[in-house]
């Protein structure tokens, strides 16, 4: 794409017709033969969340591998696989039954969805799909035409439908966090110890500090006055979110 918003044409190209198998413009867009007619299912991560029994902090790359595997895989499916039991079956894709044995959770608590899709959800509008038999299953929804399918919860320990195989356990999990989310933790941390050497630990304004901090996600800082042109280089250089964080980081 060319600035302005033109696009690229290759002259060389023109007047020629498109080879059977290859690629042909079409509206502007390059579409893969064999990419025409029913549309592919497609995943989203809007609605996902870990919560209780469904963390992924233990996974390794592996298994992740195995996730997107899985994804790519039935990224080459049509909606047409589930009206097709054979295809199903081979993906263990089907409606979640929430009143299983020993199911952990239920629609009312699943908390990254809306209450507006809870409210309007029937028991089987949630489905799983399977990584494989022994690296767990992905829990979500379809859209109305059943072209999306919304990754809700990722399920490493087989949780959602506890396995009579395995007593119908369920098992702990532990929540991954982002880089981000360690470093507020760690200045929580550093705030709590901090705050223990006060002498007035009533009025300590380290613990005031601490409390206003974990309720808003949000740190205050005072500066020493000598810092403060430095300080105001940085703000105005665009560089202090770079260096400030790149200190956080060496600190860990």
């Amino acid at each position: 794409m060319a600035k302005g918003g033109k696009r690229l044409t290759d002259k060389s190209s023109l007047g020629q017709k498109p080879l059977a198998g290859k690629r042909t413009q079409q509206k502007g867009l390059i579409i893969p033969q064999e990419d025409k007619g029913s549309p592919f299912i497609t995943f989203s991560f809007k609605y996902f969340g870990q919560q209780d029994f469904f963390g992924i902090g233990e996974q390794d790359a592996t298994w992740f591998a195995n996730l997107f595997d899985r994804i790519k895989d039935l990224s080459g499916k049509t909606k047409a696989i589930i009206e097709n039991p054979t295809e199903r079956d081979a993906y263990r894709l089907h409606p979640i039954d929430w009143g299983a044995r020993n199911c952990p959770i239920t629609i009312a608590e699943l908390s990254s969805v809306p209450q507006s899709i809870k409210d309007n959800a029937e028991n089987d509008f949630f489905w799983q799909f399977q990584l494989s038999k022994g690296t767990g299953r992905v829990v979500g929804f379809f859209n109305e035409d059943s072209t999306i399918f919304y990754i809700v919860l990722l399920d490493p320990k087989h949780n959602i439908q506890p396995s009579k195989d395995y007593g119908y356990s369920v098992d702990e999990t532990k929540e991954a966090i982002t880089e981000y989310e360690r470093i507020q933790m760690c200045i929580a941390e550093t705030l709590k110890e901090f705050a223990k050497t006060c002498s007035d630990k009533k009025n300590c304004p380290l613990s005031r500090l601490n409390i206003e901090y974990l309720r808003s996600g949000v740190f205050y800082a005072c500066i020493d006055p000598e810092l403060k042109e430095k300080y105001k280089e940085l703000i105005e250089s665009g560089d202090f979110q770079e260096s400030f964080e790149n200190f956080l980081i060496s600190q860990l």
